[in-house]
């Protein structure tokens, strides 16, 4: 059953949810930033809900690596719009992207978009969070970077050549568990015939 599991797994394609969730206390002029890595697989969904329960608007930046290390450095950086919101307290999207990297959800509280407020206090932001996200692994039918499925074929027939062998293997031991368990026969005789003699 595992290995039939298995093979439809592989026709079928697979996938890997993950989810994430919590809460981050935020101070001014600080930030915190929650990485999603995709390293393999063929696509990601990812999608986050966020919530200031108490404190000032944040901003929301959604980035790549590249763009995270110049979000660091104090350096002009790109984001994804879809993904990211200035001075808001409550924000819920989804993406799916296919290019391997490291991503990175801020949630920013200091001056690089919205500014926290002028009171000369700590403005402190908590925020709840929810990042959940799903790596989609395809099908052997996928083709390789050159268009060629036949990978996936072979794969395909070595998987159903395994479970005949299997198969097979699983009957045999049966059958032969099945000789041993029956009881020894008891070899049966014809009655004997009384002596014939021939008439006087």
């Amino acid at each position: 059953m595992v290995i039939v599991a298995l093979v439809m797994a592989m026709i079928g394609g697979t996938t890997n949810v993950l989810a994430e969730s919590g809460t981050d206390t935020i101070h001014e002029d600080y930030y915190k930033a929650h990485s999603i890595s995709f390293t393999s697989g063929e696509s990601i969904e990812i999608w986050y809900t966020m919530r200031v329960t108490d404190g000032p608007n944040i901003d929301i930046y959604f980035v790549d690596s590249d763009n995270y290390r110049y979000y660091k450095d104090g350096r002009s950086f790109d984001y994804h719009v879809k993904m990211s919101e200035e001075g808001t307290s409550y924000e819920s999207n989804d993406i799916t992207l296919y290019e391997h990297d490291t991503y990175y959800l801020i949630f920013d509280n200091t001056n690089v978009g919205t500014d926290p407020p002028w009171n000369f206090h700590d403005d402190v932001a908590y925020v709840t969070w929810t990042i959940d996200y799903d790596i989609d692994y395809g099908t052997i039918w996928d083709s390789d970077d050159n268009g060629d499925s036949s990978s996936g074929l072979l794969i395909l027939l070595g998987m159903i050549a395994l479970i005949v062998i299997v198969v097979i293997v699983v009957v045999g031991v049966a059958v032969a568990v099945g000789k041993k368990s029956q009881p020894p026969q008891q070899q049966q005789y014809p009655p004997q015939q009384p002596p014939q003699y021939p008439p006087e």
